[in-house]
């Protein structure tokens, strides 16, 4: 039962993710139950013996009772168009997650010398807190609050789920997420509100919801890594950060999906673009596919696959992949894929973006080309991520970490530059 109960959860919250990633809200019904079917479908695909449900399960473990509410409010939200609850029971419960987060995680990840995890096992005294929460909850008339509250507690004296913590029964850092994504997402509506005239570049540079909660899913995961790797640097290394690990999966997930954008772009925009337009389009879409090849040794590990003598003699890893070469004593990986990388992204940030708002004929050109431009929130998103994973990361895989945010906030970049009215 705590398994079935537990791939229950991971598939909930990926149909939530693909709904909310393709936009199901704005498209027809019969488009929506074509999205859902897929999805279901995708999940139960067998890879070499396991299906892929099962390899989402092994990454991101089972999800708490809040974060399987959330997202089944969000699927119902997604293909009904309508919400069950209220604003004002959204805000108490992701306003109870926050600040519970910031009770339990600094504190979990050896910051002070309490853990308050451990009144998850059997605590009297915090079973009777989280009653009088939810008492006073009801008394407030915070429905959705008391249903997470209750149900969770609940669920954990049934032992519906593997973990014997009450703790991962109410939160988990999906849920997490999807509070601080909820949160900045009224906010940014409210400010939208006031403003009755907005300017071109406020409307080039607005956020949207898939922008809010990537931001938070790469900040919490970093924040995590951090935590990690100032207490325990050989798990980060071994555990979080490992080849075929947590993080390196989600890298490849998130040039991936670059790729799948950039393919639907060129498919979209096939009758309607130039040529030069649509190739180089093509050949961002490649890119992105060729690093999460590169990520993964091309599935060598995963289907078993010995390496060539070529590869075994010049890869640094003897894996089959470029970015570990080694030729005349010289390492590919730091001369093009760290310096070249790096030059290449001072040029685009510090240079074309600027130039693009400043000089109209370098802006045509760059539309014509089909060159996405980062809007401000996303540059500086992409300079927190560096500062983090590179000045207070204090291990030699910090890179695996600055990888994983980087598919992402790439992805994003692509996906909803500030220049979009050319694509």
């Amino acid at each position: 039962m705590t398994s079935i109960l537990g791939m229950t959860g991971c598939a909930l919250v990926m149909v939530f993710f693909g709904l909310l990633m393709t936009q199901a809200r704005s498209r027809s019904v019969r488009v929506r139950c074509v999205i859902l079917l897929v999805m279901i479908v995708a999940m139960f695909i067998p890879v070499n013996g396991l299906i892929a449900l099962g390899y989402v399960r092994g990454l991101i473990g089972d999800m708490s009772f809040t974060t399987w509410l959330l997202a089944l409010l969000g699927i119902h939200a997604q293909l009904t168009n309508r919400e069950r609850f209220t604003t004002r029971d959204y805000c108490g419960l992701m306003m109870l997650l926050i600040a519970s987060s910031l009770f339990l995680y600094p504190f979990t990840l050896g910051l002070t010398i309490f853990d308050p995890y451990t009144l998850g096992y059997g605590s009297y005294g915090f079973d009777l807190a989280l009653l009088l929460i939810a008492l006073l909850a009801w008394w407030k008339k915070f429905n959705l609050v008391v249903l997470c509250l209750m149900g969770g507690i609940f669920a954990y004296h049934l032992n519906l789920l593997e973990s014997g913590n009450l703790w991962d029964y109410l939160i988990d850092p999906i849920s997490l997420t999807l509070a601080l994504g909820w949160c900045v997402e009224q906010a940014f509506r409210k400010r939208q509100a006031m403003a009755s005239f907005p300017s071109l570049a406020d409307q080039t540079q607005a956020f949207t919801k898939i922008e809010i909660v990537t931001y938070m899913f790469v900040l919490v995961m970093v924040l995590i890594g951090y935590g990690m790797a100032s207490n325990d640097e050989q798990m980060f290394e071994e555990v979080y950060v490992k080849e075929d690990g947590l993080i390196e999966w989600l890298t490849v997930l998130g040039f991936a999906i670059g790729s799948l954008v950039c393919f639907r772009r060129v498919f979209t925009l096939r009758s309607s673009h130039s040529m030069l337009f649509l190739g180089l389009s093509m050949m961002l879409g490649l890119a992105f596919l060729f690093v999460a090849g590169e990520e993964i040794s091309w599935g060598q590990r995963l289907l078993n696959v010995e390496s060539a003598d070529f590869f075994r003699d010049h890869n640094a890893q003897e894996e089959t992949n470029l970015h570990n070469l080694e030729v005349g004593g010289v390492k590919l990986n730091k001369l093009i894929f760290s310096k070249g990388i790096a030059v290449l992204m001072v040029l685009y940030f510090a240079v074309l973006a600027p130039l693009y708002s400043k000089k109209p004929r370098i802006a045509k050109w760059v539309d014509s080309l089909g060159i996405p431009i980062p809007k401000l929130h996303q540059s500086i998103a992409c300079l927190i991520m560096l500062l983090i994973t590179q000045l207070m990361v204090d291990s030699s895989n910090r890179g695996e970490l600055a990888e994983f945010g980087g598919a992402f906030l790439f992805t994003i970049i692509v996906a909803y530059p500030s220049n979009h009215r050319a694509f």
